[in-house]
């Protein structure tokens, strides 16, 4: 009898793995998850050979997996880990990122071989799987059986994921990583006992290449944006909260942090589709849950093509409220009314920052004009 098993469809495949996920980041972002919520302290990835040779390596340092964890979590599509007893918190009482259990398969597409090797507390287990045997056995309407392998003799705790058999058009340089990994995260802020490391040098907010370009801030109960915008010409805090109307009684207050910011010029935020960061991120629990908010927003202003930020919203995902992220977790569902309230709160925002970025920047052009001798007199 096969010591593994993994069922599910041809179109559950496909549509939630294969064709689900856009880039390599994105994939690892899933990876790198689901090392937090094994209360990994360090994730490690590592990228060896060139060219149609190249293999992804993530490691990470956390509880591991039993059989038992591997056949009835890792390997059930759409195992929902927050929905049993202690699910909704780590042991080490961090918030669970992972909700839809889907997430394991995002390494298809962009690799057609992946290991998983895992060393827990009582047992060492390892398997290999092969996209085009899984899409035979799914096409077929069949279970698949990963092939069991030996496990790493040096990975002494924790998971690692090895992926090979690479899509050749992904692009893995070093710091397209390190870039585009810091984006979709604010646990690596240093503050939460959780670094991830790209080539063997450990990520930080910096490494995200825009704090440095920022000319105005507005940052809410996030100070230590403001520190890292050591370039920044005007800085304004204050607190931020989110009113969300119930059916009964008074509103539900949520707590927003977060910041806006602008650039001083629009080609610092980039000209092509890969580079361009003139866009308003959404974090949920410390990832990356909605690539750009402002497309939710018809802002025809000049102003808007300057503009960058961050924004995070934990209440957007309460174990206790419907799951409202879409299947890729890389956007949300836009009928909720926290939702709907954190639109209002952002598109009011909005308006307040146009007024300010607008008198700024006039008052800037005519200092800077008058600094030439003929126009001066």
């Amino acid at each position: 009898m096969p010591k593994y098993e993994l069922k599910t469809t041809l179109s559950v495949l496909e549509d939630l793995g294969i064709n689900n996920y856009t880039d390599a980041a994105a994939v690892l972002s899933e990876i790198v998850a689901n090392a937090w919520d094994a209360d990994a302290t360090h994730v490690r990835v590592g990228v060896k050979g060139s060219g149609g040779n190249r293999a992804l390596t993530i490691q990470d340092d956390g509880i591991g997996m039993t059989v038992t964890d591997l056949k009835r979590r890792y390997l059930i599509v759409g195992y929902k880990r927050r929905e049993h007893t202690g699910g909704a918190t780590t042991p080490l009482g961090r918030q669970v990122m992972g909700r839809k259990g889907i997430g394991k398969l995002a390494v298809f597409s962009i690799a057609s071989t992946i290991e998983v090797h895992t060393v827990s507390k009582t047992a060492r287990n390892a398997f290999r799987m092969d996209l085009d045997a899984l899409r035979k056995s799914a096409k077929a309407g069949k279970p698949y059986h990963p092939t069991v392998i030996p496990c790493a003799t040096d990975l002494v705790r924790g998971t690692r994921i090895v992926l090979s058999d690479l899509n050749p058009d992904i692009v893995l340089t070093d710091r397209y990583l390190r870039r585009n990994l810091s984006r979709r995260f604010t646990v690596i802020d240093g503050a939460h006992d959780f670094e991830v490391s790209v080539n063997g040098k450990v990520l930080t907010l910096a490494d995200r290449e825009y704090y440095d370009k920022l000319q105005y801030v507005w940052e809410f109960d996030m100070p230590g944006v403001v520190e890292l915008a050591t370039k920044a010409e005007f800085k304004a805090t204050r607190a931020a909260t989110v009113p969300v109307s119930n059916r009964h009684g008074k509103p539900t207050i949520y707590n927003l942090s977060g910041w806006i910011g602008t650039v001083k010029e629009r080609k610092q935020l980039g000209t092509s589709k890969d580079e361009n960061i003139n866009r308003l991120s959404l974090m949920v629990r410390g990832k990356l849950a909605h690539e750009n908010f402002m497309e939710e927003f018809s802002e025809a202003g000049v102003y808007a093509t300057y503009l960058i930020g961050e924004l995070n919203a934990d209440f957007l995902d309460l174990d206790e409220k419907p799951d409202i992220a879409t299947s890729s977790r890389q956007r949300i569902v836009q009928s909720d009314p926290r939702y709907i309230a954190l639109k209002a709160f952002v598109q009011s925002e909005l308006k307040n920052i146009e007024s300010s970025w607008t008198g700024m920047r006039n008052e800037k052009g005519l200092e800077t004009a008058l600094e030439i001798p003929a126009i001066n007199a």
